[in-house]
């Protein structure tokens, strides 16, 4: 999300300013976040299976 992106929601310029200082490179995108999630899952699936199989 960009800062043009907020204003184009209907944020004053400000608020957007103050929104994108917040975030300080900490935003994630749904997209990423899902993606990174369902790594975990796989992963964790495949530990498990490692510790029966032990």
């Amino acid at each position: 999300m960009s800062k043009k992106d907020l204003i184009a929601m209907g944020l004053t310029e400000e608020q957007a300013k103050k929104v994108m200082a917040s975030l300080d490179g900490s935003f994630v995108t749904k997209a990423r976040f899902n993606e990174v999630n369902e790594e975990n899952k796989a992963f964790k699936r495949i530990f498990k299976k490692l510790l029966k199989g032990a």
